[in-house]
């Protein structure tokens, strides 16, 4: 600002001279000694401000703004101003009612989610967003860890924590609830190449997070916001993180549902592939005033329905066709199948059946994920546990496996027989045998993975009822076809069960 700048209290405009302005505008028909006095009240003001009033504190900004990010926005619109801010620290402090404010009006939802969750139902990935951030809230609020400590926090870690964590049985079983039902559906929807770092809080793609303050930051804005959109919906297959669902046959409404609500009218008017959607004046009846929303809700999921109705029918069950060599099937065959049936309303259409097509998984043999992971020794959901002095290490999934799904690999050099009958005499470690070989593992790091440890050589002994078995294939590796023996599941396996296999096969 000029020096002889001064600002006209009357008009509350900048003046070079302010006996020039006063005499031609604001008070051109005052006498001069009005004029006079009012020139003086302005200078009195302007030099008040020079001196005082462009400096603040942020102790001062605080006491009129109680809200950090306000006061953040506020310093800092205040600055571009040309005031001065001092003591301005590098983050605001949360205030202490905020912590408890935040965590008990999400306390509803996030028990709602729990008893589903615990029950074996699924919830929309909005829902499991939401109780994810929860549960780092609890960390961060409850506990006071810092964001870093959240973000680190290892599987390792929650699996071996001990008095570190004084946490209530409440608060215990909201993570632990995360860990078994949340994370290992984050974990299958990992991408080719990505890796979790054996970090406990996955972002919806199954990689580690990168911003735990912003999540906790996001949970306070959907439930302390002024408007009325319920925090705890979402559509059944919407995702925050942009995880499209398989199978779906057009974009989801975004308009939220209240879960709860959803919940009450589904088990009222079940979705079925050939049913008709309810009225609005049978909803009405039924208690359910929010028709519209819940009508398209209803007719989506159903669509969902038809589209894999269609593609099981297009499936062919003898193993040979257009599906078992990877190919998408025909138009005309969609088109046909879909003429067989009796749907006049809410009929898919051949792209959308084309769309939510999946190519079928190549063989083993065939896989680039298996050989990309025999290669890296990178292998998902799997841990390592300590089961004390008597029982030693053993791994755990952390993800569910599937009877038939390759859990991991037995990594080692593929021998003859005669050859593992020497290192037998001399006391080697070898293991899966057959009349022509042997996979030694005898060596621990391999000499091609020597900061790793494989999770085969760790998976202890169990020979009543074991849960996977070792199984020898021939890879297809790009640079030529080499032994590889994997750990086949011999049934369905859960989160956080120990893997076991007979050492005597």
């Amino acid at each position: 600002m000029d020096r002889n700048t001064v600002y006209c209290l009357l008009c509350n405009k900048p003046q070079l001279s302010i006996w020039n302005h006063l005499s031609r505008v604001c008070l051109k028909d005052g006498t001069a000694q009005e004029r006079e006095q009012e020139a003086s009240r302005a200078k009195a003001s302007q030099k008040l401000f020079s001196r005082e009033g462009r400096l603040w504190s942020v102790s001062e900004l605080q006491e009129f703004c109680k809200d950090a990010t306000s006061c953040t926005k506020l310093c800092s619109r205040l600055q571009s101003r040309g005031f001065i801010i001092t003591d301005t620290p590098q983050t605001f402090p949360t205030q202490s009612f905020d912590k408890k404010e935040i965590l008990a009006l999400a306390k509803k939802d996030i028990e709602y989610f729990h008893q589903k969750l615990v029950g074996g139902d699924c919830i929309p990935n909005v829902a499991m967003t939401t109780f994810r951030q929860y549960c780092e809230a609890i960390l961060m609020l409850q506990h006071g860890l810092t964001a870093g400590a959240v973000q680190e926090l290892s599987v390792q870690d929650w699996m071996e924590r001990r008095a570190s964590l004084r946490m209530t049985i409440q608060e215990e079983e909201l993570l632990e609830c995360y860990f078994k039902n949340i994370r290992p559906v984050y974990l299958q929807n990992q991408r080719a190449g990505s890796d979790d770092g054996g970090r406990f809080f996955l972002g919806e793609g199954g990689v580690p997070l990168t911003n735990p303050t912003g999540d906790v930051q996001r949970l306070r804005a959907r439930y302390l916001r002024s408007d009325t959109e319920d925090p705890a919906a979402g559509s059944a297959s919407h995702s925050a993180g942009g995880v499209e669902t398989s199978g779906q046959a057009r974009p989801i409404s975004t308009k939220r549902l209240p879960l709860r609500e959803w919940d009450a009218f589904q088990r009222t008017f079940p979705v079925t592939l050939n049913g008709e959607p309810p009225s609005k004046r049978r909803c009405v009846q039924a208690g359910f005033p929010h028709y519209r929303a819940h009508y398209k809700r209803w007719r989506e999921l159903q669509l969902k329905q038809r589209v894999q109705h269609i593609l099981v029918f297009l499936t062919p069950r003898s193993g040979t066709g257009c599906a078992r060599r990877g190919n998408a099937p025909q138009r005309a065959r969609v088109q046909t199948a879909l003429d067989k049936e009796t749907w006049s309303t809410n009929k898919p259409t051949v792209d959308a059946v084309l769309r939510a097509w999946v190519a079928p998984q190549p063989r083993i043999q065939d896989s680039p994920s298996l050989m990309s992971s025999i290669s890296e020794q990178k292998w998902k959901g799997l841990a390592l546990k300590d089961f004390g002095e008597e029982k030693g290490k053993g791994v755990i999934a952390l993800m569910p496996f599937n009877k038939g799904d390759v859990v991991c690999d037995y990594h080692g050099t593929c021998i003859t027989k005669a050859a593992g009958n020497q290192r037998r005499q001399s006391g080697s470690l070898f293991f899966y045998r057959d009349e022509c070989h042997r996979a030694d593992a005898t060596a621990s790091p391999c000499a091609c993975h020597l900061h790793k440890d494989s999770y085969g050589r760790h998976m202890n002994h169990c020979q009543r009822n074991p849960n996977v078995k070792p199984q020898r294939f021939t890879m297809n590796f790009p640079a030529g076809p080499r032994e590889s023996v994997l750990f086949i599941a011999l049934r369905d396996i859960v989160v956080g069960e120990e893997l076991l296999w007979d050492y005597g096969v």
